[in-house]
């Protein structure tokens, strides 16, 4: 036999054996997501739970935002408002604040943390198939209560918000 037709041999036997692997492969991601599909049937006051959850956790982050804020302005009524939108403030003639572009980068930095963060839930949510792989959401569930009900719960919002508006 010479080189070519080896060379075309092989890559038959690779073409044929990769096609069989992708096919193997669909259908053990069909088969894991009917099993997903299932467990959450038999689950699905537990996954409501953790969903209900993560709903509350997400509004007590935003509710202790809001208090943090409505917090500043109480202690320091005579506070002038500023802009912290520079392109807002330059479109509507109003006072820029100086640290108002930090404040977007945070801001928009916690929107994509916000997102990194619901992100891996849905996907560990949409993963666990049994028992076993219930734990990681577990992990992630107990992590979001500790992180997140901690800033509602202490003085650390405010404090925060008072080296904010600079106060």
């Amino acid at each position: 036999m010479d080189t070519d037709s080896l060379k075309n041999e092989r890559h038959k036997l690779s073409t044929e054996y990769n096609f069989k692997r992708s096919k193997l492969t669909k259908q053990i991601n069909k088969i894991r997501r009917v099993e997903c599909k299932e467990f959450r049937k038999q689950h699905k006051a537990l996954f409501l739970t953790f969903d209900c959850i993560i709903v509350m956790l997400i509004l007590f982050n935003f509710g202790a935002l809001f208090i943090t804020n409505a917090m500043v302005v109480k202690s320091t009524p005579e506070k002038q408002f500023q802009e912290a939108n520079p392109i807002a403030a330059e479109i509507h003639d109003y006072e820029p604040h100086p640290e108002g572009k930090t404040f977007i980068n945070t801001i928009v930095f916690f929107i994509f943390i916000w997102s990194l963060l619901t992100f891996a839930y849905v996907v560990v949510r949409n993963k666990v198939s049994n028992d076993r792989t219930l734990y990681p959401l577990l992990f992630v569930i107990i992590f979001y209560l500790l992180a997140l009900t901690t800033d509602f719960v202490n003085n650390l919002g405010f404090y925060i918000g008072t080296k904010l508006w600079g106060l």
